[in-house]
């Protein structure tokens, strides 16, 4: 009877963490706001209601990083989204959107917290897109850190079109998209497992144990 109730114990536990490592999978693909167009080359001052930064925290992503990125602006021009018309470039510190020959060559930075708050989160699963519908070769550096701020995954990627990164590591909780070209591009169709504290699985784990200790005294 004592192991029956162990054995229990133990698979609730195990569902617990495994819900909680996981979050539904939550999708942003940027239509439907208001958008800058993008028409010249240099550096391009952003319709202020493109700008997104916390615009998806109830989903449990925040936009920019604090002294280097003032968030993403919306863009509109020959990007070629991976869907509907809409995507995201990166802006600098001031709110610019910088860009050299072409446009758009700003670096995009975002960072997970618990859905609906500021609390930091981690997911272990990120995909988008990346590129523009030019024939330009595309150069990117994608770094993924966790909470205390390190570096856990690096992809070197490149290609002369718009295309697919995939990013699964446990515990990412900031994602920087690092260009390297003079044309521009533009990130689309955001994919993500809803982030949860990274502490919560051994909340339960350590829950679990208690639980476990004390069946067995009363048993």
């Amino acid at each position: 009877m004592k192991l029956q109730k162990t054995a229990i114990v133990v698979l609730s536990v195990l569902t617990m963490v495994s819900t909680a490592a996981l979050g539904e999978v939550v999708s942003i693909n940027f239509e439907g706001f208001p958008y800058t167009l993008i028409t010249t080359g240099g550096n391009t001052t952003p319709n202020p209601a493109s700008v997104l930064t916390n615009n998806f925290i109830s989903d449990g992503v925040i936009f920019g990083k604090a002294g280097t990125s003032s968030g993403v602006a919306v863009v509109r021009d020959g990007f070629a989204p991976s869907s509907g018309s809409n995507s995201v470039t990166g802006l600098d510190a001031s709110g610019i959107i910088p860009g050299t020959r072409g446009a758009c060559v700003g670096d995009i930075y975002f960072s997970f917290v618990q859905p609906g708050t500021s609390t930091p989160g981690v997911t272990n699963s990120v995909l988008f897109t990346i590129g523009d519908g030019g024939a330009d070769l595309d150069v990117f550096q994608i770094r993924s850190y966790n909470l205390s701020n390190v570096l856990i995954n690096t992809q070197n990627v490149s290609k002369e079109w718009r295309f697919l990164v995939t990013v699964n590591t446990p515990g990412i909780h900031r994602v920087e998209i690092d260009f390297t070209g003079d044309y521009g591009y533009s990130m689309d169709d955001l994919i993500f497992n809803a982030p949860v504290p990274e502490p919560a699985t051994l909340l339960l784990v350590g829950l679990g144990g208690l639980i476990l200790r004390r069946l067995k005294f009363k048993s």
